[in-house]
């Protein structure tokens, strides 16, 4: 039997979908700020905090923002986190990340907001998409 991804969704979002209307392999990740929010409380991030179950970031602010999703990836596999088209609408970038193997923990989103205004998210929102690739074994030729 072949090895499998896993991931387990801690979150009370659902679990990820398949992006509708593509052939692309994508699957839409969802905000779950609680998981944020004991972020900001041990001082990691930089431009954002979270209140009343929404997450705001300050122009050219950093979040890390929890999905609640967390992942168990073996050998020859990789998550990929990458950004969605409808979130840049709104000044923010989701900076496209890679899981490797053995992770074993939460997955987070780090999204920056490059417009001049204050943009929020709320819990549930999708924020990015994660896509799993088997892992090249190809080496290099140096030269």
């Amino acid at each position: 039997m072949a090895e499998s991804v896993i991931i387990t969704n801690k979150s009370q979002n659902p679990h990820p979908e398949h992006q509708k209307n593509t052939d692309f392999g994508g699957y839409e990740v969802r905000a779950d700020l609680k998981y944020s929010e004991k972020l900001v409380t041990r001082g990691k991030g930089w431009g954002w905090r979270v209140e009343n179950d929404r997450i705001r970031i300050e122009p050219n602010g950093l979040a890390f923002i929890g999905t609640g999703l967390f992942c168990d990836i073996p050998q020859g596999y990789e998550i990929a986190i990458r950004q969605l088209c409808g979130l840049t609408q709104t000044g923010l970038q989701t900076i496209d990340d890679t899981i490797t193997a053995n992770h074993r923990g939460e997955m987070y989103v780090i999204i920056h907001n490059i417009s001049h205004q204050t943009q929020t998210l709320g819990q549930g929102d999708v924020i990015a998409e994660i896509v799993i690739n088997t892992a090249s074994k190809l080496e290099p030729d140096f030269r």
